[in-house]
């Protein structure tokens, strides 16, 4: 007898202040590594994550209903009050991350196009520009996320990154 298990199934039920720290329990390919070195040209700074759900990824399925909620003017509050440190913003969509960085150039962005890892027309450069972002979220000196995600998250538990729910 088998079960079939998917994030999801865990997703009410599992308690993320369980985990002290994940970095024993899995590592990053080289490959996602240098990759980040390309994507970032900073050592230290912070990030700030943006999830706006599944609803808004640009891909042609629209299917999708996954709406996240968050506060615009507290993210462009939070972009502010750190303006002195090295900022990366990170987003599902690619249209919002450009939106951030029209209106703050000091803003640092990825040229990455991000797809759900979990969906069938996901490309193998999709899932690693995806490990790389999260690669990058655990490297931050600390973490603003606009919204709840998993993704920044557990990002902040590889290294106990300070997390800041805004």
């Amino acid at each position: 007898m088998y079960n079939i298990i998917s994030p999801y199934t865990f997703y009410n039920h599992f308690l993320y202040s369980s985990f002290h720290t994940i970095q024993d329990v899995f590592y990053f390919s080289d490959k996602v590594i240098s990759y980040s070195s390309q994507l970032c040209p900073y050592s230290n700074y912070i990030s700030i994550h943006l999830r706006l759900g599944d609803k808004f990824l640009e891909i042609d399925d629209k299917s999708h209903n996954d709406a996240r909620h968050y506060n615009e003017n507290v993210i462009y509050k939070t972009i502010e009050e750190n303006k002195d440190e090295p900022i990366l913003f990170f987003c599902d969509n690619n249209e919002y991350k450009l939106k951030i960085k029209n209106k703050y150039s000091y803003v640092h962005i990825t040229d990455t196009k991000i797809e759900h890892t979990g969906l069938n027309s996901t490309t193998e450069q999709q899932i690693l520009d995806a490990i790389t972002e999260f690669y990058l979220i655990t490297q931050s000196t600390k973490i603003y996320a606009g919204s709840l995600s998993g993704f920044s998250v557990v990002a902040s538990k590889f290294k106990n990154v300070p997390f800041i729910l805004v």
